[in-house]
Order: C-alpha cells, then structure tokens, then sequence
C-alpha cells in the first residue's frame, strides 16, 4: 500500500529544533588551535578601501558574538589603511573566522585574515616566514594557504598582487613555529606548481639582502655606450669573462643607449668595473665621454639610493659653505671674465656666472662667485661690498637658497611691520648703523666710526647679575633730549638646545628675536673672546635680524664681524684715554 495525500504532522514542534547556525557552532572542531587564539582578536587585511565596519560586521555577525570592530584610518584624511581589527567575545569563533571566511572576496579583492599579534617583535623577527617565488598568475591567496597549510599553523599567507590585481609571482607564508617553516623549505623548494618550478626559502629581510648583493652580484649595467646590439656586446665584455647573457636598450627620449651584461662569476663583474668605469673604452664608449659600468640595481633599489642623494644634496643646501657669494648691481657691459678678475684678487675662483635672459641673453644685473675656501670668499666680500665698479656700487653679500631667502624676506617685512614709523630701516651688509650698548655707553655710526658719548669705563656693567647680558642702561648722546632706554635681561641658554631657523624668528615679536639671537650669539662670541663678549653681542644685536641669523650660520662671517667691533672698541677705548 502507498499512502497518498500529505504527510502526517511531527510529532514534535518546529521551536524545538536549534537553527542550522547554532548546530555548525555546536559541531564545529577547529582544524588547529594556534598559541595566540586565546585572545580572540584577528587582524584582518587587504580590504578595499571602501570597507567600513559595517560590512565586516555583517560578513562575521553569524560566526559569534563580536565585541568591537575597528577599521584603522589615517588621522588626517579618515581615509582606509586597508586593514582592519575584529574582536569575539569566544577565541572559538575566531578560529571559526580564520577557517572559514578567509581569502573570500569583499569588493572583489580577497580579504586576509590571521590572529592579532600585540607584540611587534614577533612580527619582525622574521621567524617562521618564507618565501615564494616564481609562482604562476593563477595562484592567489587561498591557493598558497591550501598548499602550504599541510606543514604546520600558518599565521599569514599572501601573494603580492600589482595594482592592477595581477600577481607578481612571489609570496609569503608565515608558519607559527620555525620547524613547520623549515620542514616547507626542504620538501617544496624545487617542486612543480602548475607546471612552473618554485623557489621556497627563509625570508631574508631587505638590509640583509643589499649587503649581501655587494659580495656575490654579477649583473652589471653599462650606460653612455654606441648603439650596440646584444650580440657585439656580449663580445666586448666577453675578455672579462664568461658572459652568460647580455642585452642592449636604447631611449628614444634622450637619444642614448645602455644595456645590461650578466657574468658567470662575482670576479668577473668586479673585473669589468674595475678595467671600464669612468675610462674611454674603445668601440664602446661614445667618443669624448667616459663609460659608467656598475653594479646592475632593482628599481627598488635605485630608488632608495636616490632618495639618500636626494636628502645629502637637500641637507648640504640647508647649511651650505660659506664660499659662495651673491653679486648684484652689475652693469650691463660686464662680462664673467672681468668680474672673476676682479674677485681673483682675494683668492682662487672656482666658478663665475652672470645671470641672463633665455631669449636675448641680457644680464639680469646679479650674478654669482665661489671661492674655494670660505675665507677667501668672507676677504672678497668685506672688500668689495659697496666698491664701485663700472658705474655702480657693488652689493656683495653670501648666496642663500631662493626658500630660506624667501623666509628671511618674510621676517624682515614682519619686522619692519611690528617697528614705529620714527625708526631707521635695517642697514646693508658689512655697515654698522648707528647703535647703542649699555656697557660702551656710546652711538657708534658709519663704518664703526664712534659719535661722542658718556665715557666707556662702566663697559663691565654689560654684564647682568643674573648670568646674562643687558641692554640699555647708562649712556646716551650728549644734550639729554632723548629718553634712555629701558633695562632688559636676557637669560643665557645653552647653545645646544637648539637651532634658530627664519620661519620660528617670524613667528616671535621683535623683542623675541632679539632675545633668542643674542642667547645665541653670546655663547658662541664668550668661548673666544670672554671678558668683551657682552660688549660685542650687544653691537652685533643691532645688525638686521637676518643678517644677525647669517652670522649663527656662517662661522667665518661672524669672527669677520667680531673683528670688526674689537677694532671699533678699541678705537673707541684710545679717544676716550686721550
């Protein structure tokens, strides 16, 4: 008989069945216990930016309880850094994550998952970690995973994708202990993996591979050479060596080419450097320049080892000798040949320009001088600021870079702001204008020429009881119409708390400048010249506040101007005795 019709009713009612979810939760045996589930935080990674934690709540909400989900952004622009941080209240589940939701796609990019580690140095250690290479384009992050998995806990599995999403062909596999990474090198190095034959080894990091390139290179690179083929330059290098490959590029661009030559030995590359580098080689150098063969370098590489050139060149150009001078007030009819004649006269030129126009070539009326010494350069610009030549006075002060200029411009038109309309306006390089110091007691004008004034006995008095220096005080010009100044201590520091730039000058009141600079300057002027170290500090202070920053700056025009004021003091100090 077959019973026809529907089936009878359960005997028992549907509410008392657990939902399909919590059955898999109940039955579910993780595949490995790691070291590190206790916690039951994941690191998960390689998410796309659009990733919020909206949608990782809603991809891991089934697994378990979640107790904080964290997308990390940068603190500027709250933009992805493309990983992300999930809490479970029971490590179980996150071991259930880690089985079960890695490598699946979110946004179609493949999302990375592994247990949190707080402490960075197990992640750098580098112990565990392997490396692939030579992978096929079809093996992405699951596939590795499940190929490797079979040797011990894997933590991390990635193969390095392009920006485009195709793989570069190497990976990494991170094991929990260094055994399971070990036993992975020795059975799968050498092994076929769709149909391409794999290198695994221990990851190396970066610093360690560079340094061992020096010692074991053969490839090397070949620039400022003829058009050669691959085939005539294989022969040329060959003398050296066995060459096992060679081949030849040309740049459309530049009009030049440069080629690649790979030796069988370390020697043999060494031996081709050593005989063509910087030398004219016949047949293939261009004729007149010198051929450049070196070591052959990843881009990576050659990347860092500009940016290092890039950052010497930067830091030379901050703090640059004092050898270089600026020259305006040019006129027109003068050439690069009688201005390095005339400089020639205070030491040897190494290099002479004048400025001009791209389309007429007409002088700009500045140009540039450098000396090889920076004495020899503070000599020519102490005689010839201000000389006439041709039909003009010379401006002649210390080349600066066109940024820090700028900044020195700023603070001069923040200072000239800040100052009352009755005041004097800075003077030019090298010129003293008319000043006054506490402790001489006396107007010094011109060319360090002193006015009369209230004697100079009390010049000790310069000196502050509290270990500073003072400004003001006794003295002022004969006839009493104008009001003495105020006292002002400024406290000494130590000078090598820290460096005065132009753009923190800009930043402080007038008053602020002249305090920070003369902390400076007083320290520096009291380790050569002790007993007038007040005296000096206190004219240098009444220079322009850029120029007073040049002189922490350059160290041989600073002991030019000391020189300058012990020959004004001492001027001042015999008319004062007669």
């Amino acid at each position: 008989l077959y019973f026809i019709g529907p089936p009878p009713p359960h005997p028992f009612p549907a509410q008392l069945f657990p939902p399909p979810c919590l059955i898999e939760k109940l039955l579910y045996k993780p595949s490995h216990m790691s070291s590190l589930s206790g916690s039951g935080s994941l690191y998960v990674g390689d998410i796309h930016s659009d990733v919020t934690e909206a949608v990782l709540f809603d991809v891991f909400k089934d697994l378990g309880p979640i107790i904080s989900i964290r997308v990390c952004r940068d603190s500027l622009t709250r933009a992805s850094l493309g990983y992300a941080y999930v809490n479970f209240q029971n490590p179980i589940d996150a071991e259930r994550a880690i089985d079960t939701q890695n490598h699946i796609l979110i946004h179609e990019r493949p999302m990375r998952i592994m247990w949190s580690q707080r402490d960075p140095a197990t992640r750098r250690s580098g112990v565990g970690n392997v490396f692939v290479k030579n992978l096929h384009t079809s093996i992405d992050n699951k596939a590795l995973y499940d190929t490797f998995s079979s040797f011990g806990n894997i933590l991390s599995c990635k193969v390095v994708f392009s920006d485009s999403g195709e793989s570069k062909g190497y990976g990494f596999v991170h094991f929990e202990t260094e055994d399971a990474s070990k036993k992975a090198v020795e059975e799968m190095n050498g092994m076929m993996l769709q149909d391409q034959k794999v290198f695994v080894g221990p990851f190396v990091k970066r610093s360690q591979r560079q340094s061992g390139l020096l010692t074991r290179f053969t490839n090397v690179y070949i620039k400022e050479m003829l058009e050669l083929d691959a085939t005539e330059l294989k022969e040329k290098f060959s003398k050296f060596g066995e060459v096992t490959s060679a081949c030849t590029k040309r740049e459309p661009r530049l009009d030049k080419s440069f080629g690649f030559v790979n030796f069988a030995t370390h020697e043999n590359a060494v031996k081709a450097i050593e005989e063509c580098h910087g030398k004219e080689v016949e047949g293939i150098s261009v004729n007149g320049n010198k051929l450049y063969v070196q070591r052959a370098m990843k881009r990576a590489e050659r990347d860092i080892e500009i940016r290092k050139r890039f950052l010497a060149e930067k830091a030379r150009r901050q703090f640059p000798p004092a050898n270089n001078l600026y020259v305006k007030n040019l006129d027109e009819n003068i050439n690069e040949e009688e201005l390095k004649k005339l400089f020639g006269a205070f030491g040897e030129v190494t290099s002479c320009v004048i400025m001009r126009e791209f389309n007429n070539k007409q002088t700009k009326g500045f140009g540039f001088v450098c000396y090889k010494k920076a004495e020899q350069a503070q000599k020519g610009l102490l005689e010839m600021n201000g000389k006439m030549f041709g039909s003009k006075p010379l401006y002649v002060n210390v080349a600066q870079r066109k940024d820090a200029r700028r900044s020195m411009l700023e603070l001069q038109y923040a200072q000239r702001r800040s100052m009352p309309p009755h005041a004097f306006m800075p003077p030019s390089p090298g010129y003293y204008n008319p000043m006054y110091y506490g402790g001489v007691g006396g107007y010094y004008g011109g060319k360090g020429m002193p006015f009369s004034g209230r004697g100079g006995k009390g010049a000790s008095r310069g000196m502050s009881s509290r270990g500073g220096y003072t400004r003001g005080g006794r003295g002022g010009p004969r006839g009493g119409g104008a009001p003495q100044r105020q006292t002002q201590t400024i406290h000494q520091k130590d000078p090598e708390s820290g460096v005065l730039t132009a753009e923190a000058l800009a930043a402080m009141s007038p008053q602020d400048q002249k305090n920070a600079l003369g902390e400076q300057l007083y320290h520096k002027i009291h380790s050569s010249h002790p007993e007038l170290s007040a005296k000096i500090t206190g004219m240098l202070l009444e220079m322009d506040v850029s120029e007073t920053l040049n002189l922490l700056e350059s160290p041989a025009v600073l002991e030019a101007k000391i020189k300058e004021a012990m020959v004004v003091l001492k001027s001042h100090e015999s008319k004062s005795e007669s």
